[in-house]
């Protein structure tokens, strides 16, 4: 594979480590990002982001490890897509829960949206 795509490889993995970095080092401005209201930055909010968080960092080492076998990255990619997969679902079910927050929890989504088909696109990409 070429060193631009080990290099998008690396966007992605810094992205992963950097999304779960941000509930430790910026959790209000975080809130802030996803237009959630002020009534939603909970201590208990705070926590299971910052679990969520643990899992997105443990994600991008994962991939960060596989980088010298291409059949392992690919099943990284694939396992990274499906976590955004699973990401989305809870959105939904979200959204179903508390309608009211629908404009935040589908901005959430389109993270787990976008971040799904890139590693799904790095998946194939990887198998030219």
């Amino acid at each position: 594979m070429s060193d631009f795509f080990y290099g998008v490889v690396w966007f992605f993995i810094t992205g992963r480590i950097l999304i779960g970095l941000a509930p430790f080092v910026a959790p209000g401005p975080l809130v802030r990002l996803f237009r959630l209201p002020h009534s939603e930055d909970t201590t208990s909010g705070r926590l299971f982001a910052r679990f969520f968080g643990v899992r997105d960092i443990g994600l991008g080492i994962l991939v960060a490890a596989m980088l010298d076998d291409l059949s392992w990255l690919r099943w990284a990619f694939l396992f990274n897509a499906g976590m955004d997969v699973g990401d989305f679902l809870a959105v939904l079910l979200a959204v179903r829960a508390k309608p009211t927050l629908k404009k935040s929890y589908l901005l959430f989504g389109s993270f787990s949206v976008a971040g799904g088909l890139g590693w799904v696109v790095l998946y194939f990409w990887s198998g030219l």
